[in-house]
């Protein structure tokens, strides 16, 4: 990329040979994005930012956000918080002159087409996703609707008889599933994979997968400790994913296996219960805390630990924010952009204040840009508006 600046004519504007608006261009008519060179793409916008805006980027992202809004109407209300982020992101990429942004904002909205933006913002967040996982970016086609849900059998053993919502991949439930199995892969993060199952439980307590996991968790400890009262907590939670889907066949067999174990009596085996209330209760005495999650999470290499951060930060869960926080001092300059993002949803915290004001008191935050800018925007705090101000023209 020669130029990533673009060439501009007399009014501002972005040629139409701009490689920046040929992949905004990619995006809105499905072809395939391969490859975005994101250095690029980021000293672009600084240049934009510092030469049309004199370098305040809060008044940039709240300009294009007011003029999106307006030119979209009652869609843009519909959407999240994170959908209007990503679209004002791709706005951006277009370098809206200030004295022109209503014209591009009216455009870019026609380009996109009415009751398109919240399934184009659903694969821009897969593209970003998939982008800084290192994996195959999906289909970035927004002319199909893609389903808000759909009607599966939840994966257990041959089949499942428990049939709830699925929403592919990305969604939250899939992802904290995904995130207990790899930690439950090895022995030295038994209790965090249980707690996570736990909490996944805590959200849908019905599926029946975690419920095997947290009883494949407790087993293993149980029989690394000689822990007898772990050994009754794994078979009153594998007896409970068997509740869910009876035909969940990995939880029949480990029951199986531990029956086989003669830890217990047959009759006090058969006395054992299926798991009731909130497996949460148990996360204390297995000494599950944030940090230890912290610090299991920054032991992985680096493909896994960008899988976790992934996996973790769309959950909502306050223990789950230090890893977030950690994983901004992360050698990996992805790992740190995309843990960064969703700080800003989290700025009711003293440990996020301290993350961001570290950040710009030792001029880390440039190398997070335009991220760190857009989470310290999204923040309604006093302190957030004036760290943004020193972040601009410090």
């Amino acid at each position: 990329m020669a130029d990533p600046g673009g060439t501009s004519g007399e009014d501002g504007a972005m040629s139409q040979y701009d490689p920046q608006v040929h992949l905004v261009n990619k995006f809105l008519t499905g072809m395939p994005v391969r490859e975005v060179h994101m250095r690029d793409v980021k000293a672009s916008y600084d240049r934009w930012i510092q030469n049309e805006w004199n370098g305040d980027e809060r008044a940039a992202l709240a300009n294009c956000m007011r003029t999106l809004s307006e030119a979209s109407g009652s869609e843009w209300e519909a959407l999240t918080t994170r959908q209007r982020q990503v679209l004002v992101w791709l706005f951006t990429l277009l370098h809206p002159p200030k004295q022109d942004m209503k014209s591009q904002a009216d455009d870019l909205w026609a380009k996109i087409g009415p009751g398109r933006m919240r399934s184009l913002a659903t694969q821009l967040l897969s593209f970003q996703d998939a982008r800084k996982s290192n994996e195959p970016a999906p289909s970035t086609s927004p002319t199909a609707d893609l389903p808000e849900s759909s009607d599966v059998r939840v994966a257990s053993g041959d089949g499942g008889r428990t049939a709830r919502p699925h929403r592919g991949p990305y969604d939250p439930d899939t992802r904290l599933e995904k995130a207990g199995l790899l930690f439950l892969t090895r022995s030295s993060t038994l209790v965090v994979a249980v707690g996570l199952f736990a909490y996944l439980v805590d959200r849908v307590p019905n599926a029946s997968p975690p419920w095997y996991g947290i009883g494949n968790g407790l087993s293993r400890l149980a029989y690394e400790q000689h822990s007898l009262p772990l050994f009754r907590y794994s078979v009153a939670a594998l007896r409970r994913s068997l509740v869910e889907d009876p035909e969940n066949r990995l939880a029949r067999e480990l029951l199986d296996t531990m029956r086989g174990w003669d830890a217990l009596s047959d009759s006090e085996f058969a006395e054992v219960h299926a798991f009731e209330g909130s497996p949460l209760t148990l996360l204390p005495r297995l000494g599950f805390t944030a940090a230890a999650l912290v610090d299991a999470t920054m032991a992985l290499p680096r493909d896994d630990r960008m899988r976790i951060i992934l996996w973790l930060r769309p959950q909502g869960i306050e223990d789950f924010v230090p890893v977030l926080i950690a994983a901004v001092q992360d050698p990996d300059e992805h790992i740190r952009m995309t843990a960064i993002e969703y700080l800003g949803y989290w700025g009711d915290r003293s440990d996020v204040r301290e993350c961001f004001e570290r950040l710009v008191n030792s001029g880390e935050h440039r190398e997070l840009q335009p991220y760190a800018g857009m989470a310290l925007y999204s923040i309604e705090e006093d302190w957030a508006r004036r760290l943004h101000q020193r972040m601009m023209h410090g």
